[in-house]
């Protein structure tokens, strides 16, 4: 993982996993699900009440049922504003391209999700 903040209000970065699994029992790729490459890259705005940070996720193949399933790229937005001292508005968007790719064999991932919460805290 890399990150680096060039200035004090912007930041990005990127990220890279590889998973391997070899087993005695089950042979030499007992979790074929699992998808071996997962790349990550962002961009993070921080403002005075709030930021936002927008998010570029690759995921590799994944085997499910003997079945290849398509590799898939998965952009984020999350933002967040500070109306007061308590409280905290956020918005979150998955899958802002809305492409309907396979979780495992058959099962369709949404579209476009979108999530809105408001956190408050007392002390």
């Amino acid at each position: 993982q890399v990150e680096g903040s060039p200035l004090g209000w912007l930041s990005g970065g990127a990220s890279w996993s590889y998973g391997d699994a070899q087993s005695e029992i089950l042979g030499p790729d007992p979790l074929d699900f699992f998808p071996r490459h997962r790349l990550s890259s962002w961009l993070r705005l921080g403002l005075a009440r709030g930021g936002a940070t927008a998010r570029v996720q690759y995921v590799g193949p994944q085997i499910d049922k003997n079945t290849e399933l398509d590799r898939r790229v998965l952009l984020q937005l999350d933002a967040h504003a500070r109306l007061s001292h308590n409280l905290l508005l956020s918005l979150r968007g998955e899958n802002l391209s809305g492409k309907h790719y396979e979780q495992r064999l058959g099962v369709y991932a949404p579209g476009r999700v979108f999530f809105l919460s408001l956190q408050s805290e007392w002390k």
